[in-house]
């Protein structure tokens, strides 16, 4: 039995805030996420379509090098089995918490 969740996606960001070391954003953008599931029963393939918001910073800790914190909201659901009598379908929606640093080239 083998599950792989391959997310994707892309947004635009919005820079409300620039000040000294500090930057600000808020964004929207699309996701889109490969779903493969082999189990016993069958081979499920799909590809969910969804929207996410987001708002967050950056905060530049020496010239090159800055840290990133932002919060994501994802909406993606899709019905697997839309012939069937089922109500169940695959919500992949859920918030998330981004810590990241970086350097810059």
């Amino acid at each position: 039995m083998k599950f792989r969740l391959t997310p994707l996606a892309a947004a635009v960001r919005y820079y409300l805030l620039e000040k000294g070391k500090l930057s600000a954003y808020a964004g929207a953008g699309a996701n889109v996420f490969l779903v493969k599931d082999d189990n016993p029963i069958e081979l499920i393939k799909t590809t969910v379509i969804g929207f996410n918001a987001m708002a967050g910073g950056y905060y530049r800790l020496s010239k090159k090098v800055f840290g990133q914190l932002f919060l994501k909201f994802n909406m993606a659901s899709k019905d697997v089995y839309p012939d069937s009598d089922l109500d169940d379908p695959l919500n992949l929606s859920g918030l998330e918490l981004n810590l990241g640093f970086g350097i810059l080239l």
